[in-house]
C-alpha cells in the first residue's frame, strides 16, 4: 500500500471531524486504488474503523452507480432493464442483477402458461394483465404509497406492490419477454 493511502485508512481511526472529511474526500478521490483497502479494513479493522470504511466503500459504489446510469442514458436507445437495475443497486448496492433477471423469467413463464393459445390483441393482454395482477398479485401500494421502496424494482419484485410506475416497468419487462 502506498504511503499516501497508508496515511490515509490509518486516519479513519481519528476522531476529528474535520481530519475525518478530509480523509474520506481523499479516498474519495483515490477510488479505485483505495478501495481494496477499504475492503480489507471493512472486514478487519476495529469496529469504528470497519463502519468508516463500509461508509466510504458504500458511497464509492453509488459514484460508480451514478456514472454507470449517465452513461447508459447517453446512449441511444437506453435499456430500460438495465437502468432499473442500476438504481436499485445504487440503493442497494447487494442486490443482485442476476437474481432480479431471474424473478423476471419465472414471471413470464408463469405469464406465458396463463396465457396459453389466447389471440392476439385484447384477449391476450387480459390474461396477461390477469396472471401478474390476480395469480401474482402484483398491486399499488395504498398502506405506504410514498414508501421509498416502492421506487426500486428489486423491492417491488419482492413485495408484490409499487406505485404505478414501477408496477409499470414490471410489467413491460414481463411483457416483452414474452411478446406482450
Amino acid at each position: 500500500m502506498p504511503g499516501e493511502l497508508a496515511a490515509l485508512v490509518s486516519l479513519l481511526d481519528d476522531d476529528s471531524p474535520t481530519v475525518l472529511a478530509a480523509v474520506t474526500q481523499r479516498l474519495r478521490e483515490l477510488a479505485d486504488e483505495a478501495a481494496p483497502a477499504l475492503r480489507d479494513l471493512a472486514e478487519q479493522g476495529s469496529p469504528k474503523v470497519r463502519g468508516r470504511a463500509r461508509e466510504v466503500l458504500a458511497n464509492l459504489e453509488r459514484r460508480e452507480g451514478f456514472s454507470r446510469l449517465a452513461r447508459l442514458a447517453e446512449t441511444p436507445g437506453p435499456d430500460l432493464e438495465e437502468g432499473a437495475m442500476l438504481l436499485a443497486s445504487i440503493h442497494d448496492p447487494a442486490v443482485d442483477p442476476f437474481a432480479l433477471r431471474l424473478k423476471l423469467d419465472r414471471l413470464a413463464e408463469g405469464a406465458a402458461r396463463t396465457i396459453g393459445d389466447a389471440p392476439q390483441g385484447r384477449p391476450r393482454i387480459e390474461r396477461f394483465l390477469k396472471s401478474l395482477h390476480q395469480q401474482e398479485g402484483f398491486q399499488g401500494d395504498e398502506e405506504a404509497f410514498y414508501a421509498f421502496q416502492n421506487n426500486f424494482l428489486d423491492s417491488v419484485l419482492e413485495r408484490r406492490r409499487g406505485i404505478p410506475i414501477t408496477l409499470i416497468l414490471v410489467y413491460m419487462l414481463v411483457g416483452r419477454r414474452i411478446g406482450v
